[in-house]
This record gives structure tokens, sequence and C-alpha cells, in this order.
């Protein structure tokens, strides 16, 4: 999945959906931070604030210093499916 796409769109989902978020995501991080690439486009689709205990997740560990504040662009939070598909298209993926 990971070498074929273009982009991930994340919906919300159970935890298989968490395994492959984290796994894009460390993905794009590695590809930008160590291979030199550029990453692929993370979008979480946050219907109804499904994702935000994700976000606040995230937030939490970049103020920790877990992540890097630079690394949150490794992900992009969409509240709705055309901000999604302006995202996606602002990337030059669609």
């Amino acid at each position: 999945m990971i070498t074929h796409g273009d982009a991930f769109l994340t919906l919300p989902g159970g935890i298989g959906t968490f395994d492959e978020l984290g796994e894009v995501i460390a993905a794009a991080y590695m590809a930008h931070n160590y291979n030199g690439g550029t990453s692929k486009p993370v979008v979480l689709l946050n219907t109804q604030g499904f994702f935000n205990p994700v976000v606040t997740f995230l937030e939490n560990a970049i103020g920790q210093k877990m992540i890097r504040d630079t690394d949150r662009q490794h992900w992009h939070v969409a509240d709705t499916p055309q901000d999604a598909f302006d995202y996606l298209v602002s990337e030059e993926v669609l």
C-alpha cells in the first residue's frame, strides 16, 4: 500500500485503521528525514471529530518533545470530504 499509493486518506475505523495510520505516518517521516525523498500526503478525515483524540495525542507528543514540531507536516486533518479533496489537490495528488 505505501509503495503504490500517492496519498493516504484515513477514514474513521477500528484497530486496523490505527495500525495503518501509524504505519503511513512513520513511512512519511522516514521518507522525509532519512531517505532524501518527499513524503506522501496523509489525511485524516475527521468526521464528527472522530480523530480529535488522535490529534490531541500527537499534539501532546509534540509538546512533550517526543515528536518534533516540524513533523506535524506529515499529516493533515480535514473536517469534511471537501477539505480533504482540496488539500490533496493543493498537494498535486489529484
